[in-house]
């Protein structure tokens, strides 16, 4: 049988013993974590290339060229001294031969009446509107004056 003494070195020999493998799996995963790290950091470096692709042509053409505007606001005389503001969400200008304008979310105001509508195109350089995408028309009351009389 094994004395006081010899028992407690042998505790003490088995916490060494487990404290050298603690320490040893602790190097191990701390030098994982790192070369994993270090992994990740280099994948990026390499494909951060291949993460943006530009799809454009290199060619600048200015008849393709397009203006996204947000919150647009125009005003058009419809009559004399009779305006409408058209205000929309989004719209989109492009260039070229036919130089429209598309507006989105479209709300056009004017002391007769207002507009609302999903989408308005501009073409003709201003002379034509189209309100398309579900168009509602509000008629204010006006007075009999107004209107002409044959």
């Amino acid at each position: 049988m094994l004395n006081a003494d010899e028992k407690i070195a042998e505790i003490v020999n088995g916490i060494a013993k487990y404290t050298k493998v603690k320490n040893h799996l602790t190097i191990l995963c701390l030098s994982l974590a790192g070369i994993s790290v270090l992994f990740f950091i280099i994948y990026g470096f390499v494909n951060s290339n291949q993460a943006i692709q530009f799809v454009a042509d290199h060619k600048f053409d200015s008849k393709k060229l397009e203006k996204v505007m947000t919150n647009p606001r125009i005003k058009f005389e419809y009559k004399e001294n009779e305006f409408y503001d058209i205000r929309a969400g989004s719209a989109i200008h492009k260039d070229g031969d036919q130089d429209d304008i598309l507006m989105f979310d479209v709300y056009a105001e004017n002391i007769s009446g207002n507009i609302k509508a999903g989408e308005l195109l501009i073409s003709d350089k201003g002379n034509k509107l189209f309100f398309s995408k579900n168009p509602v028309l509000t008629i204010r009351q006006v007075k009999k004056d107004s209107f002409i009389q044959n």
